[in-house]
């Protein structure tokens, strides 16, 4: 055979110093088409998760295959090792009507065996319903390919403005040669009155170039719609204005819980699986799935971080009012205690003019200590919350890593600090009722006095 030969049926034939060779596609071949998609979007899941301390009896690529086609595989134990097995449920159900057994046959292992669920093997499902990713994919694809063949149509028909025809063999003859010569390049044709008489055009297709655009966008939503069922951020807006990112993230919260309900199915199963077969085997999102998570966990870390900053405003405010209050009882008293004064001399009045500006300037004094001591202290309280949450923020940056989740860290974070605040507010509470007994008190003690 030579390097640039293709054979017929053989659609990709590695040539060497030629490359691949390839047959075209027939676009109107459904049935390949659905299969090409689907098997596109597998390769795309398979780096949906990965896998930790799997056993060597155990490729990762199978056990995904088993469970993202077939909705669930099993773990069980053959000859001292663990394998994953694809197979079906069997058994009498359980009192809510779950399969008790799973039936399994491997020509290769020349094993076959119906396991009790949960004391001989673990199944792993891929979702809550055991559905796969088969019927999503499916769905899409056999739209997708019914999509393709109508584009194939449509941009076949463009080509074609209007067809020719004639009534007689020369006039067929005059109008193949009339298109050979335009496909030639020759436009200066003198074109005879008969040729005219007998070639008549007939409008054929639709080239209306609309029409092909909106077959394109339709394409796009249903590969951007199959994206977001399996938590891929794939925008399908079909505006024709420029759009913000605002709106590019509208649909960012539809794409989690389907995938969470992915990993929280695998890693039950896997807890499970450790307790039984004394494993240590962990799975945890990958790729652009991982990449999405993480955003999410430091969106949720920046959120509470401006609500906490927020509380902060409010409690600087309360204080500023505190404050304010304080200057106005401090005026107050000022007032009425200058219209009880008893002026008996110039002397007198002189002296407890300046005994009551010296004492004035004392209460003030110790009215506004404890106010600026109870600022400070929160101030501070504050900043170390907020201290505390940027470094945590910095090291999920960073590292990507953290010793516990991140959610329960900000929350203990967030509860510490609060209580703290509380505390505190009871204790500047207390102090501030301590102040106003002794102005009590020393009020008393003058009025005695006088």
């Amino acid at each position: 055979m030579s390097g640039n030969k293709v054979i017929s049926g053989q659609p990709y034939i590695y040539t060497g110093v030629y490359g691949l060779a390839t047959e075209p596609v027939d676009i109107c071949d459904k049935e390949l088409a659905v299969k090409l998609y689907v098997t596109q979007a597998l390769c795309r899941t398979q780096s949906m998760f990965r896998y930790i301390n799997l056993p060597d009896t155990i490729p990762q690529r199978s056990l995904e295959l088993y469970i993202q086609t077939g909705g669930s595989c099993c773990i069980a134990e053959h000859n001292g090792e663990l394998y994953a097995f694809f197979g079906t449920f069997g058994g009498e159900p359980d009192e809510y009507y779950m399969p008790r057994e799973y039936i399994v046959a491997n020509p290769a292992l020349n094993f076959s065996k119906q396991f009790k669920i949960h004391e001989e093997c673990v199944v792993i499902p891929n979702d809550s319903m055991y559905m796969g990713l088969m019927p999503i994919f499916r769905r899409y694809a056999t739209m997708m390919a019914e999509n393709d063949v109508t584009m194939y149509v449509a941009d076949i028909n463009m080509r074609i403005a209007s067809l020719l025809t004639g009534d007689t063999d020369r006039d067929i003859a005059s109008a193949e040669a009339y298109i050979e010569k335009i496909k030639a390049g020759k436009i200066g044709i003198a074109i005879t009155t008969p040729f005219m008489d007998g070639i008549k055009a007939q409008p054929y297709g639709d080239t209306n170039a609309n029409h092909v655009s909106k077959l394109i966008e339709l394409q796009q939503y249903f590969k951007a719609s199959m994206f977001n069922d399996i938590g891929l951020n794939s925008n399908y807006n079909m505006k024709r204005e420029t759009i913000v990112s605002a709106e590019i993230e509208l649909n960012a919260d539809a794409l989690f819980p389907f995938v969470d309900d992915m990993l929280r199915c695998r890693e039950m199963a896997l807890e499970e699986v450790n307790k039984l077969f004394g494993t240590d085997i962990r799975v945890e999102l990958n790729s652009s799935w991982e990449d999405l998570a993480d955003s999410r966990e430091v969106q949720d870390v920046l959120e509470e971080a401006e609500a906490l900053a927020a509380i902060g405003g409010e409690t600087s405010n309360r204080l500023d009012s505190r404050a304010d209050n304080i200057d106005g009882i401090s005026d107050t008293n000022e007032f009425e205690n200058s219209e009880e004064e008893v002026m008996p001399d110039a002397t007198d009045e002189h002296e407890e003019s300046a005994d009551a500006e010296v004492n004035e300037n004392e209460s003030v004094q110790e009215d506004e200590q404890p106010v600026q001591e109870e600022q400070t202290q929160e101030d501070d309280a504050v900043s170390e919350i907020k201290d505390k949450l940027l470094e945590k923020i910095a090291d999920v940056v960073d590292d990507g890593t953290e010793e516990e989740p991140l959610e329960e860290t900000v929350e203990e974070i967030l509860e510490e600090g609060s209580n703290q605040l509380d505390s505190e507010e009871e204790s500047n509470q207390l102090g501030n009722e301590e102040v106003d007994e002794e102005k009590e008190d020393d009020d008393d003690g003058e009025e005695k006095a006088e």
